[in-house]
């Protein structure tokens, strides 16, 4: 795998703060429920939005699954419950807060 950083990473949102959607995306992508991530801002709104893609094989062990069994739920199924949802988003949340992210640019449902 390659990681490709460019040089116009930072976005200044809507309330006057500056992001680097790279840093960002760098601290969320070392949740090992996560596949890909993708950050995304424009300065005329007061948030972000992320793009992510999870790693079924690590949510399949945290819920104690057997990813080879063939009636394993779905990538789909997955992604719709609302625990493996809360289970991404606290691992979000600890990494950020291990990485000194700002609480401006916290990733929320």
């Amino acid at each position: 795998m390659s990681l490709t950083i460019s040089k116009k990473n930072i976005v200044k949102l809507s309330q006057g703060e500056f992001v680097s959607l790279n840093e960002l995306e760098l601290v969320y992508f070392k949740s090992a429920f996560v596949d890909q991530v993708c950050v995304h801002g424009e300065s005329l709104f007061p948030f972000l939005v992320a793009v992510v893609v999870p790693n079924l094989t690590a949510i399949y062990e945290y819920f104690g699954v057997n990813a080879n069994n063939t009636s394993a739920p779905n990538l789909e199924s997955y992604c719709a419950r609302t625990d493996a949802k809360d289970l991404v988003l606290n691992d979000f949340r600890y990494l950020a807060t291990l990485n000194k992210v700002i609480i401006a640019v916290l990733v929320h449902f």
